[in-house]
């Protein structure tokens, strides 16, 4: 009579796969303060018919002072800011 227990893990054979850990370094706040002053004071030119900053220097500093994932930035529209509050809402 078989009872159904298992004498043996299965497991015990699995490879865990995926991607080797990788080292992550970090910019240092005197790093931060150059890319944020850049993103700021450079001139880059202005889209046909907007009045505020677009592009990619904003998604740069937006992501440093928020902390935002790039997806989530991605995602972002002008109706999800607010310029007056200095404030954005994710919402994708």
């Amino acid at each position: 009579m078989q009872s159904g227990y298992i004498n043996r893990n299965p497991a015990d054979l699995a490879r865990v796969g995926g991607k080797k850990d990788r080292e992550v370094t970090y910019l240092s706040i005197a790093q931060i303060k150059k890319v944020l002053n850049f993103c700021r004071y450079h001139h880059f030119p202005a889209r046909e018919g907007k009045h505020v900053q677009v592009g990619t220097p904003v998604l740069i500093e937006a992501t440093i002072l928020s902390g935002c994932r790039l997806g989530e930035l991605a995602g972002l529209t002008w109706d999800y800011v607010d310029v007056e509050k200095s404030v954005f809402h994710i919402r994708r």
